[in-house]
């Protein structure tokens, strides 16, 4: 009987274990298509032209699991940081609209706090990874709210705007990909050592 037991229990984490092996896989799916689908709607809205798709960097997620305090959290060498309220959750990348973009591209452009918190939105970034934070962070601008997680995008360190070139979408690279977004033809490389 004791066998028995154990040997249900055994089957169970093993199950328990490929369901929780399930759930990180689609979690980072869906982290890659939630960040994809913002990106490409804002570069219609504010006509990036060399906006590339993101692919999911399993290094860039070890990364970001070392951040063990909120002053660990800092862009590295080739990595931009973003700080989530929930996992993967940032207001500017909600169901954003295009067409909303575009009509109040101004303001977007002027609103300091937008620029802060759209590091999603570096357009030769074309890896990301993400992880949940055992700590509750401040978000820049001093805000009230606290991030509970962060994803790392790379390779690129420079200033995400600063490297917007402006145009019809994807008429800088040759291959678009599925999502209406720009294929790298860089490999995906890359270091993850903090300076």
């Amino acid at each position: 009987m004791n066998l028995l037991v154990i040997l249900f229990s055994l089957l169970f984490s093993l199950v328990d274990s490929d369901a929780t092996i399930a759930n990180k896989k689609k979690n980072r799916e869906l982290a890659v298509e939630y960040f994809n689908d913002a990106r490409y709607e804002y570069s219609i809205g504010l006509q990036i032209s060399n906006m590339l798709e993101l692919q999911y960097n399993i290094r860039l997620e070890q990364e970001a699991k070392k951040f063990i305090t909120c002053e660990d959290i800092k862009h590295g060498s080739d990595y931009r940081v973003q700080l989530l309220q929930k996992p993967f959750f940032s207001k500017y990348a909600v169901n954003p609209d295009a067409r909303e973009i575009q009509l109040n591209k101004t303001s977007y452009l002027e609103n300091e706090d937008f620029k802060s918190k759209v590091e999603f939105l570096h357009p030769l970034q074309y890896g990301v990874g993400c992880a949940e934070l055992h700590i509750k962070c401040p978000y820049p601008g001093g805000t009230l709210l606290r991030a509970t997680a962060v994803c790392l995008f790379g390779p690129k360190k420079t200033d995400h705007i600063s490297e917007w070139e402006h145009g019809k979408p994807m008429s800088q690279r040759d291959q678009e990909s599925a999502s209406g977004l720009c294929v790298s033809s860089e490999p995906l490389f890359i270091r993850t050592n903090r300076h």
